[in-house]
């Protein structure tokens, strides 16, 4: 089994006793009768940032420490909690391109006139993709651990082992299924052991993060609504690896993209393709992080982008 699939998911557990308490959360009915929620961090009255969390982190907790730093940089963080995690009702064919769209909607329900937009990893197509089709509405995106596309011919030059390999396996419905079904059995027998073995794949400077005990307890508990069961984790994986539907030369508000040179689950080839294809692109490359790039810099990250810059 290749490791990526053990990956855990860097979000914060709401039950873990060390989650902070939001200032803000809700949800958005949408018209097709769904519903799709967010939770708000940091600075109540902040510069507000809209953020595309990583690939499986539904976004509703937030360990105190992490949650502090954004109240005192002044930063408002709205994370999407995206179709099928959490209270997130499912989308029966979810995409880059609905995670978009579902998003535009929360952006309405905030009266947020043109939003600052953040996407870590997985979420990168949806919030490139909200700024492609709607581009009145965006000011600015940050980008951080962003993954490239990976359906189109430049794929090859980028895409990792495993991510080929979980991309062949969608196209292959039952086997798809069977991957995240085991994944789920594995994390339910020992998620601490799970969590370990996910580590394995990542540089040292990404290990670490487990030698610590508060990190590792939130990041084990963050992980069991992605791995509740088959269908969260089929449903981000079909809108992180599918066709983003878009095209990149929408795009043309601002984007920073931040990337840590020693990734190696979305590997810094993949921010230097995007920062190449985006009209008005940024790249901030760190020679010493890995893809938990945001885990301990989160405010000073966005702190440039948003304090002083942005307006609801």
């Amino acid at each position: 089994m290749v490791n990526l699939y053990a990956l855990p998911v860097v979000g914060n557990p709401r039950t873990n006793s060390l989650s902070a308490s939001p200032v803000d959360e809700g949800s958005v009915h949408l018209p097709d009768g769904r519903s799709v929620a967010w939770t708000t961090w940091g600075a109540p009255d902040g510069a507000t940032v809209v953020n595309q969390p990583h690939l499986g982190d539904s976004g509703r907790s937030m360990l105190t420490r992490d949650a502090a730093e954004l109240a005192t940089a002044g930063i408002r963080l709205v994370v999407i909690c995206r179709a099928g995690l959490g209270p997130s009702t499912r989308h029966p064919a979810r995409t880059s391109a609905s995670d978009a769209e579902d998003t535009l909607r929360i952006i309405d329900a905030l009266g947020l006139d043109r939003a600052i937009l953040m996407g870590e990893c997985g979420g990168t197509g949806a919030a490139l993709g909200l700024a492609a089709r709607w581009p009145d509405r965006i000011r600015t995106i940050a980008l951080v651990s962003s993954m490239a596309p990976l359906t189109g011919s430049d794929a090859a030059s980028y895409i990792t082992r495993d991510l080929a390999v979980m991309r062949r396996a969608l196209a292959f419905g039952p086997v798809a299924r069977w991957i995240a079904r085991s994944q789920v059995r594995a994390f339910g027998r020992d998620p601490e052991q799970f969590l370990r073995r996910g580590l394995l794949a990542l540089p040292p400077v990404d290990q670490t993060f487990v030698e610590d005990a508060e990190w590792r307890e939130h990041a084990i508990a963050a992980s069991a609504e992605f791995y509740a069961s088959a269908e969260p984790f089929l449903d981000e994986y079909r809108s992180a690896l599918g066709p983003w539907g878009f095209d990149l030369s929408d795009v043309r508000c601002p984007v920073v993209i931040n990337h840590g040179a020693l990734d190696t689950v979305a590997p810094a080839a993949m921010a230097t393709w995007l920062s190449a294809h985006l009209a008005s692109a940024e790249l901030r490359v760190d020679p010493d992080r890995g893809h938990f790039l945001a885990t301990d810099r989160l405010a000073d990250l966005l702190r440039t982008m948003a304090v002083g810059n942005v307006t609801s």
